[in-house]
């Protein structure tokens, strides 16, 4: 759930319009800041969650943007935008002249990123961190609190869990061969629940 004013909820009762606004942070530390009026493309923005169909319990589930930056007049060609971190908003003008954005997440270029008059941009929530084999060091069994602890510290994620329901269900036998993703969402599952990156 979101917070917003109640100036934000008269724009969504009549529906819209809102806005797309950004922050990009590069991988050589150089911040940009970007807007529906200058920057975007007026097509092919985008933003969505997966993880598989439907909204079963025990779903590692993944946020992905694409942005599309009108580069005709090659103002972003001098930079490079694999591994920038956008910080993405959703963004509303009120009536008295203000302006409302709502964080939507922050998402990070894993793909290179073609030249062109068009720059197609697609960012991921850190979900993507999971996709690789999770190594466990703890000794079994083990509660999924403790499991979900290392999990976190594993692939450097901020634990926004420090209690779940069945968190003190012991596990006999480390998880072997599985990725982060597919861990988180054995956990999740046992914690009827899902996973996800905000």
């Amino acid at each position: 759930m979101k917070n917003v004013s109640n100036g934000f909820k008269n724009v969504i009762k009549t529906c819209g319009p809102f806005y797309t606004y950004a922050t990009a942070l590069l991988s050589d530390g150089t911040s940009l800041t970007l807007d529906s009026y200058n920057d975007f493309s007026d097509d092919g923005n985008s933003y969505s969650e997966s993880g598989g169909s439907g909204f079963p319990l025990g779903i590692a589930l993944s946020k992905q943007v694409e942005v599309n930056l009108d580069n005709t007049d090659d103002r972003f060609s001098k930079y490079d935008f694999y591994g920038a971190i956008f910080t993405v908003y959703t963004e509303a003008d009120l009536s008295g002249g203000m302006s409302e954005r709502i964080p939507e997440g922050k998402f990070t270029v894993i793909d290179s990123v073609a030249p062109g008059d068009v720059l197609e941009i697609k960012a991921y929530d850190n979900m993507y961190k999971l996709d690789s084999e999770f190594v466990t060091k703890l000794a079994y069994p083990a509660t999924l609190q403790q499991i979900w602890n290392e999990h976190c510290s594993y692939y450097d994620l901020t634990n926004g869990s420090p209690s779940f329901d069945n968190n003190d269900f012991a596990v006999h036998t480390a998880p072997k061969g599985l990725t982060g993703r597919e861990v988180a969402g054995y956990i999740a599952q046992m914690a009827i629940g899902n996973a996800v990156c905000d």
